[in-house]
């Protein structure tokens, strides 16, 4: 696991704390936390479920940084815990500095560790259909250039299909055909829909 994910789990399992305090110890969360405003129980529920959706939040990205979308829902969670609790202490004065400072530095430190890691944790595209290609490719290869060489004009060869879906399944992009037509003295057609299939 990367170090960021270390750091992630970390955070969640020490916002697991809060967690507990705003279920079972109000007056826990009301010391650590909104040390200047009285507290209500269900006020204390409340942060407890949001904080445990963060705690989540963390975790899941923890072991799927490669995932975009999971990453950005963690990284802005961050930015939103941070938030909120500066506008408690400047705007609501419901916190005192020294709870501002404790929770800012985990908050702070992992929205500038996640920003400078933002394309870090990124994978290879279709890495497994790369090293089928590429293991593939002495055989495939031969094969083309016969039947581009011999084979009947007009009609796609079955070696040529295969590899198509090969660069297909790599790029994600529709195969050059113009160009491919252009400088092979097949009129070769578009591929069919089997093709795609084969690509995905």
């Amino acid at each position: 696991m990367k170090a960021l994910g270390w750091w992630l789990m970390l955070v969640g399992s020490l916002r697991l704390a809060s967690v507990w305090f705003g279920f079972f110890d109000i007056w826990a969360l009301r010391l650590a936390v909104f040390s200047k405003s009285p507290m209500t129980e269900v006020h204390g529920r409340t942060f407890g479920v949001w904080t445990l959706l963060t705690c989540t939040l963390c975790y899941l990205c923890a072991f799927n940084l490669e995932s975009k979308p999971l990453y950005i829902a963690t990284f802005l969670s961050f930015i939103y815990a941070f938030g909120h609790f500066l506008t408690e202490y400047l705007i609501y004065q419901t916190m005192a500095i020294g709870n501002l400072t404790t929770v800012s530095f985990f908050a702070g430190t992992s929205t500038i560790w996640m920003l400078l890691q933002w394309n870090a944790h990124q994978p290879r595209s279709n890495l497994k259909m790369e090293v089928k290609f590429l293991t593939q490719l002495p055989n495939i290869f031969p094969d083309v250039l016969r039947d581009l060489v011999f084979g009947r004009p007009g009609s796609q060869p079955a070696s040529l299909t295969m590899c198509i879906a090969f660069i297909q399944g790599l790029s994600s992009q529709p195969f050059p055909w113009n160009f491919l037509r252009d400088h092979c003295n097949h009129d070769m057609s578009s591929p069919d829909a089997s093709i795609t299939n084969v690509a995905d």
